[in-house]
């Protein structure tokens, strides 16, 4: 069982070249990641998400809190939401194309930040093993042939920091990154991966 504190944007269209060329643009960039991913959205459950992860993993997820309109900077408020995750291997891949599943095509590149112990985030290589960080997160997203992009980060370590990590998180991200200060985003285009897929 894994316990996040996550905030996560959609825009629409294709993700601009400028805002990869600006995540990317740092000394420890980004991990690129093709995959496939497929959501059960036929229970229409924002508070539950039921994920099979590329070809080997079963996710679910259950939101525990939500916190709306959450500030993290000028030009970034979001709802805070608490997950609690289980994972489970799977033998083959079960999902076809059904009626309930949303097939999502995904590019990513993902960064990652130690939380120290003053509580401050520093990037660090994807690969190392820490206790308490955040991801940040860059896809270019394909659902039903229509593009979209997203910008998420993910807190995890002790559950009593997560909403720390998670505020620290976003603030090294945005350093390391000041271009993407130009973008807003703003409440309406937060969602979870459940909740956006419900009125994609």
């Amino acid at each position: 069982m894994l316990e996040t504190a996550e905030v996560r944007w959609f825009l629409p269209g294709p993700l601009p070249g400028e805002r990869l060329a600006a995540f990317q643009d740092v000394p420890i960039p980004g991990v690129p990641e093709e995959r496939t991913d497929w959501y059960l959205t036929a229970a229409q459950r924002p508070d539950l998400g039921l994920k099979v992860r590329g070809a080997g993993w079963f996710d679910l997820k259950r939101r525990t809190e939500a916190e709306p309109d959450h500030a993290f900077s000028d030009t970034m408020r979001g709802t805070l939401e608490h997950w609690v995750k289980w994972s489970f291997p799977l033998a083959a891949d079960p999902v076809e194309e059904v009626l309930g599943w949303h097939r999502v095509d995904k590019s990513r590149w993902i960064r990652r930040y130690e939380i120290g112990d003053t509580g401050s985030a520093m990037a660090v290589p994807f690969e190392r093993v820490i206790e308490s960080g955040c991801g940040a997160e860059l896809s270019d997203v394909l659902v039903d042939g229509t593009p979209s992009w997203s910008l998420g980060f993910e807190a995890f370590g002790p559950p009593d920091a997560l909403e720390s990590a998670l505020t620290a998180g976003v603030s090294a991200f945005l350093a390391d990154s000041p271009e993407l200060t130009a973008v807003s985003f703003m409440q309406t285009d937060s969602h979870s991966y459940p909740s956006w897929l419900a009125d994609v």
